[in-house]
């Protein structure tokens, strides 16, 4: 159990710190008359060190012990790679708010916003046990969700075809008895 908590209080880092993280970036340019964004600016708007120590900062401010701060933040470094590869990712050319304007609708968001308000009671206990924001649990869950969904009729087919139908049910009997032992 005291593992386990460790792993939350690591994952609360991460996903606690990541709105820092969007702060620090710089804002999207405009994209130019062909709507084609240009890459992002070699240099950043902040040194990595002087916004890794503002990350343990906050990371210390919100309340994390010194050894989950150093044992998760102390000595990270930036790899070019990742960097450039960030870069250079073809759907974020075109500009975040385009992109998620023509993959995120209306009906989405109010979806998101009913199953919310229709699971807070369930929410409030996961922050209160796990210190994680309901935001993230909700960006958690909607990508699990959604992973469901694109993967789900594949996997389903696979099995199906690899084992004949009875397969489906069988599949469920090890996932229903780590939640039940769980």
């Amino acid at each position: 159990m005291l593992q386990a908590l460790d792993t939350m209080k690591w994952l609360a880092v991460v996903f606690g710190l990541f709105p820092l993280a969007q702060q620090v970036a710089l804002p999207a340019p405009a994209p130019p008359p062909n709507e084609v964004a240009e890459t992002a600016p070699d240099v950043p708007a902040q040194p990595f060190d002087a916004w890794l120590q503002d990350v343990i900062d906050e990371a210390r401010s919100r309340g994390f012990s010194d050894r989950v701060v150093d044992e998760t933040l102390k000595g990270l470094e930036p790899l070019p790679r990742v960097i450039a590869r960030d870069r250079s990712q073809a759907e974020l050319r075109p500009g975040f708010t385009r992109y998620s304007s023509s993959h995120l609708t209306t009906a989405m968001v109010r979806r998101g916003r009913e199953l919310s308000h229709e699971h807070r009671s369930t929410l409030s206990r996961i922050e209160g046990d796990y210190e994680v924001q309901r935001r993230f649990v909700l960006a958690i869950w909607g990508g699990i969700g959604a992973l469901a969904v694109a993967t789900g009729p594949s996997l389903g087919a696979a099995i199906v075809s690899a084992g004949g139908w009875r397969w489906a049910f069988f599949v469920n009997l090890p996932v229903s008895a780590i939640v039940l032992l769980g």
